[in-house]
């Protein structure tokens, strides 16, 4: 039996790593089938199977597979920011190309002012927003805000965090690209942003050099 359960422990653990996968990448194909559900409930039952196994002394099942998700859930979301950066930015880089040469259209474009544009159905992971937030001052001068997080259950204030670009270089400022939020410098043109400041706080360990405020 203790064979067939450090198997499952395993198992379980690297179920959870799949689950995870599922939710980032947002796969909607495997979301629609239900399938995180039949892996949530596969996970339970076999951690119930290692607490049974605890009970007749046999603990390292139960352990790993405690110990494992803890490690998984900490890494997903630890770096959360650092993953959704390095998986998704060719995408964010064509997106921009795209805006600036026009291909991506405004959502109305009989006003100059607006700063909406349509997100590409192929981008949709990239940018977790039907619109994209840009101010396209000139090719040289332009600001693009790219939406990350997800809405999060009962949350009916809504989560603003992502990746603003700058092709200046410099943070913008409130009357360049409305956003007030609280930054930190990844390098020369990506900033990271997030209206929640206990999600900013512990996020963007490794990718982002220390915080400022925005001007």
């Amino acid at each position: 039996m203790k064979r067939q359960l450090m198997f499952g422990a395993i198992v379980g653990v690297l179920l959870v790593i799949v689950l995870q996968s599922i939710d980032f990448i947002n796969i909607q194909a495997l979301q629609q089938y239900q399938l995180p559900r039949f892996i949530f409930l596969a996970v339970f039952i076999i951690l119930v199977w290692a607490i049974v196994g605890a009970f007749k002394k046999i603990f390292a099942p139960l352990i790993i597979l405690v110990v494992g998700i803890s490690l998984v859930n900490l890494a997903f979301h630890v770096f959360e920011v650092e993953l959704n950066y390095y998986v998704f930015q060719d995408e964010r880089n064509e997106m921009i190309d795209q805006l600036l040469s026009g291909e991506i259209q405004k959502k109305d474009p009989t006003n100059a002012g607006f700063a909406f544009y349509y997100t590409p159905p192929e981008y949709t992971l990239a940018n977790r927003d039907s619109f994209i937030d840009a101010r396209m001052y000139s090719e040289e001068k332009h600001f693009i805000f790219f939406q990350t997080a997800t809405p999060r259950f009962l949350d009916f204030i809504g989560l603003t965090e992502g990746f603003v670009y700058s092709s200046t270089g410099t943070y913008p400022t409130m009357s360049e690209l409305d956003t007030s939020y609280t930054y930190r410098k990844i390098n020369d043109h990506w900033y990271f942003v997030s209206s929640d400041s206990k999600r900013f706080k512990n996020s963007c360990y490794i990718l982002c050099k220390p915080p400022k405020t925005a001007n």
